[in-house]
Order: C-alpha cells, then structure tokens, then sequence
C-alpha cells in the first residue's frame, strides 16, 4: 500500500482514537513499536496477526477487550470514511479468528473503495 493511503488511514484511526479514548492510541502505538518494530497502524495493514497477539498481551488474553478496541476503535472509524459500516462485525471476526483473511478482506476494501485514499494514485499491496 502506498504511503500517502498509509498516513490517511492513520490519520483516521488515530484521530478517532484520540477522541474516544485519550492516551490509548500512542500506548499501543509504543508497545507494536517496542515489540515489532512497526506502529500499530501498520500492523493492522500489514500484519494484523501481530497486532492481534499484542492486544491480547496488553489486555490479559481478554478477546472481549481486543474485541471492543478493534470493532469501535479501529475498524468502525474506517469503514465509515469509506461509506461501508455494515461490515464491521465481519472484519472484527476475521481479526479474530483468521488474522490473514481479516487482511484480504482489508486490501480488498481499499482497493474498491475511492475513499480508502484521499490520493489519486493506486493503492499498492
């Protein structure tokens, strides 16, 4: 993915996040960075499996926290910039249970979605 689709769609994430629930966005930002070396943004793009373990670290193996975070805090801002809230519990659920699948599903959203980018170029995977 390109690196202006990247920073839009941290831009939303991250702006949501600061709304909803101040300090929590840089706190798992720091710990995907201390751990993968990436932000969490960028694992949830690249590599949601990991993503998904250091939730689940930060949050006691709570699914049902993961669950509420990835659902209101990262998933449902995006897909309402892009005009699809319905498929939300979807995309919640595959993070869940089939991290690679929540990708695909995720890469293909992007790329048929004009509003995934406030770019005008493709989004590369």
């Amino acid at each position: 993915m390109n690196r202006p689709a990247r920073l839009v769609i941290e831009s939303i994430v991250k702006q949501s996040m600061q709304s909803k629930a101040p300090g929590l966005y840089e706190a798992m930002d720091l710990r995907c960075r201390i751990l993968h070396g990436k932000g969490c943004v960028d694992l949830l793009l690249d590599e949601p499996v990991k993503l998904k373990d250091t939730l689940l670290k930060m949050y006691g193996d709570s699914t049902l926290s993961v669950h509420f975070i990835v659902k209101h805090l990262l998933i449902r801002p995006l897909l309402t910039e892009w005009g699809a809230p319905g498929l939300e519990e979807e995309l919640v659920t595959s993070f869940l249970s089939d991290p690679r699948k929540f990708r695909e599903t995720l890469v293909s959203l992007l790329q048929l979605n004009p509003r995934s980018s406030r770019t005008n170029g493709p989004v590369n995977t």
